[in-house]
């Protein structure tokens, strides 16, 4: 796993982190669309370390008396059923493959110049998720469930809209495209403004000392005359 992240996604280390705890909080089919939509495909690499991480503790926590003691022959014949347990787990296998091509997937649809395209990415990288893992499923016998992988694919995919609103919403109705050249080049620039909220102006009027002792003295005067 190291190795893997290292090599491929060495600043994605929020996500080698967090995807175990979102597998603990039964949202973890939002890790793919998250290293799609703010990350590159090397987050992918993450991603897939993450997924490992998870299913070996849980192994371990599975096999925790196992582990709980022994000679040393035993305890290395143990981490070595450990790692053939691990590596031959279909549904980990499964997980990994469909989080990595999902990933991959929201990557390229929001990289494209089309409206919407991280909603697109999301939508399309869910629905690719929900059937890699069904397919899956039905080759392999992982046992996944039916009903918990679609709703929480749909809830996942709800975190994740909800997430890129707040980092990147853009105001498609002001969409402009621009043309110009150079000596060697002729450039089509598709610009769209993110959306902002106004904020009423404020007119802030300032009173120099010179201006208020004038005004203090034009106000002792007219109390003096009526006087």
């Amino acid at each position: 796993v190291l190795v893997i992240y290292l090599r491929f996604a060495p600043k994605a280390h929020l996500l080698l982190l967090l995807t175990p705890l979102l597998f603990v909080w039964k949202i973890p089919y939002v890790a793919p669309l998250a290293a799609g939509l703010f990350g590159t495909p090397g987050a992918a690499a993450a991603v897939a370390g993450g997924v490992v991480v998870y299913y070996v503790l849980a192994y371990i926590t599975g096999n925790a008396q196992a582990f709980g003691g022994g000679e040393s022959d035993t305890m290395l014949q143990r981490f070595s059923d450990m790692g053939t347990g691990v590596i031959e787990n279909k549904e980990m296998l499964i997980v990994v493959t469909a989080f990595v091509i999902t990933a991959i997937l929201v990557y390229a649809i929001r990289r494209m110049s089309i409206n919407y395209s991280r909603a697109i990415a999301v939508l399309v990288g869910t629905l690719a998720d929900i059937v890699i893992l069904l397919i899956g499923d039905l080759i392999y016998d992982a046992n996944f469930s039916l009903a918990g992988v679609i709703l929480g694919s749909i809830v996942c995919a709800l975190i994740a809209l909800v997430m890129q609103f707040f980092q990147f919403n853009l105001d498609y109705a002001r969409t402009e495209k621009v043309q110009f050249e150079d000596d060697e080049y002729y450039y089509y620039v598709k610009a769209v403004p993110k959306m902002a909220v106004a904020v009423p102006e404020k007119r802030v009027k300032r009173i120099t000392t010179q201006r208020a002792n004038q005004n203090v003295r034009h106000s002792h005067g007219k109390g003096k005359t009526r006087k």
